[in-house]
């Protein structure tokens, strides 16, 4: 009887994102770098015409940052369409197109590896499997997890028109709880909410100065235990600062001065440094 998918596991994530950051940046991978409308902005119509669904090597990096595949196997037709989007827009025998096809080899090898591997573990001893029932997370601790993130999302969500209205309590208090969720669950904001919280607020937002505090403690404080990146190499938070000018800007900001200092986690900062009054004056989200 075959085993049911098997979800993605940190190390299993770690391995996938260093992986697909070293992809990314070869040889093969810099016609997939990024989206063409990025890359090529003069065929980006010309491509919208003939591709429906277009994806890129930082689009799927993006998403295993965000937990939104739920298995291994749901990699891999991402993968496919890189190639056949290559193919329905260059040719199949294009050069672009044989890249295409080395990268979908080279990572549906990586996958397999990592998925026989997770066999490997799941039908060892019975030592073995106790082991990881033991001291891996249950599915209630799995359900938490994802109703957490759930809840970071809708908050993030929730500031950025809060902000944008300069409904000013209502931001305090919506910040004071997204930061008790972060701190309570061990979590921190994930590149796809990064690149969401800077297309829709504007400089000097208080939801801008947490992300970029975090990414400042990540990068100095960069250990799977200190709330940082997981040891996930930093590769990733250059490249999306050097995207979105603004945000490298505030991380630069923070790290401005530390002089190899470890930088503060975001969440353990005086509330009010997120809330929109002055200073001295009655913080409105106490009221509450």
């Amino acid at each position: 009887m075959p085993l049911p998918p098997f979800i993605i596991t940190v190390e299993q994530k770690i391995q996938l994102l260093n992986c697909l950051g070293r992809v990314r940046k070869s040889q093969h991978g810099k016609p997939f770098q990024r989206p063409v409308r990025e890359l090529w902005p003069e065929i980006a119509e010309a491509y919208a015409e003939k591709v429906d669904q277009p994806i890129d090597l930082l689009t799927i990096e993006m998403n295993v940052w965000g937990d939104w595949y739920n298995n291994l196997g749901e990699l891999k037709p991402h993968f496919d369409r890189l190639y056949n989007n290559s193919v329905t827009f260059n040719g199949f025998n294009h050069p672009i197109s044989n890249r295409a096809h080395i990268i979908r080899r080279r990572m549906f090898a990586f996958i397999d590896a990592l998925e026989e591997q997770a066999e490997r573990d799941a039908t060892g001893s019975t030592f073995t499997r106790s082991m990881k029932k033991s001291t891996g997370p249950s599915e209630k601790e799995e359900k938490e997890d994802a109703r957490s993130r759930e809840g970071c999302h809708n908050l993030q969500r929730l500031i950025c028109v809060s902000e944008r209205y300069r409904l000013d309590s209502l931001t305090a208090i919506c910040m004071d709880a997204l930061t008790q969720l972060y701190k309570t669950h061990h979590l921190s904001p994930s590149a796809p909410s990064i690149l969401y919280i800077y297309s829709h607020t504007s400089v000097g937002s208080k939801l801008r100065l947490y992300v970029s505090r975090s990414l400042a403690h990540a990068i100095m404080n960069k250990s799977p235990n200190d709330g940082g990146i997981g040891g996930v190499e930093t590769d990733w938070i250059w490249d999306v600062m050097k995207e979105n000018n603004e945000l490298g800007i505030d991380v630069l900001a923070e790290l401005r001065g530390k002089d190899g200092m470890k930088v503060t986690k975001a969440e353990d900062a005086f509330p009010c440094e997120y809330h929109w009054h002055g200073e001295g004056d009655i913080c409105t989200a106490k009221l509450y």
